[in-house]
């Protein structure tokens, strides 16, 4: 037995627990969370950088509370680090969903701040309901059905851009989800089989540049609204950026 005692959580993922350190119950699903923190911390710089509105700023510091929360999550197996870490993946859909649609009631305060709350009210609800029954499948189903609700709107932006560096961005969302999904269900439902290659792990890794690459072409979209003149830089290999030309200076 580790040092966090029984696991109280009410997943205990694939990956055998304390076997590299007592203090951590599954090392790898812990610290593949790197992921969401380090591109967090890089989106939020960006966001930041080129004055991009507050939502996109939200975001970014989302993920890197999914990240911490799923850290404390697998490095102890307790039943609230669950919570802590399905709970802001909820509040990041939610988020998402307004950055998706904003634009659309941009010109109408007192629609956006109807949806600010309606948001904000729906991921309140979620959390104390959360807190109070622990349900799982429930919370599975939720975040898939808004994660699926969303790409019908993404599907829309993509195609609405002419830019293909831009329609890259997209594809990288699309791609990283689906190769985090296939980790996920493969760790998921064949964990006792020789396909078990640490998947969760690789779905964190993955997921974390699905949550990047996502916000990251919605303020390329965001930027040609704008007339912006946005552009694709590469930062690394395998990790781009935006640049923009713009007049403007802080938005709202």
């Amino acid at each position: 037995m580790g040092y966090w005692g029984d696991v109280t959580a009410t997943i205990d993922w694939c990956e055998p627990n304390y076997v590299h350190s007592p203090y951590v119950a599954e090392f790898w699903n812990t610290i593949s969370n790197l992921s969401f923190v380090v591109l967090g911390v890089f989106g939020l710089h960006r966001s930041l950088s080129l004055n991009f509105e507050w939502r996109f700023v939200l975001m970014y510091l989302n993920v890197m509370v999914v990240g911490f929360g799923s850290a404390l999550f697998h490095g102890t197996l307790t039943l609230v680090s669950q919570q802590l870490d399905e709970t802001p993946m909820i509040w990041s859909m939610l988020i998402w969903i307004y950055i998706l649609y904003a634009p659309d009631w941009e010109n109408n305060p007192s629609h956006d701040i109807a949806m600010r709350w309606l948001l904000a009210a729906l991921g309140v609800g979620f959390t104390i309901a959360h807190a109070m029954y622990s349900f799982v499948l429930a919370f599975q189903l939720l975040f898939t059905s808004l994660t699926l609700s969303c790409l019908v709107r993404i599907y829309t932006y993509y195609c609405q851009t002419d830019s293909a560096p831009g329609r890259g961005l997209a594809k990288l969302y699309l791609k990283s989800g689906l190769l985090g999904a296939a980790c996920w269900l493969v760790d998921y439902h064949h964990c006792d089989s020789s396909l078990n290659f640490y998947g969760h792990a690789w779905w964190h890794f993955f997921m974390g540049f699905n949550a990047y690459y996502g916000p990251l072409f919605m303020q390329y979209v965001r930027a040609s609204q704008l007339r912006w003149t946005p552009a694709v830089a590469p930062v690394i290999t395998g990790l781009s950026t935006i640049v923009i030309d713009k007049q403007s200076t802080k938005l709202g």
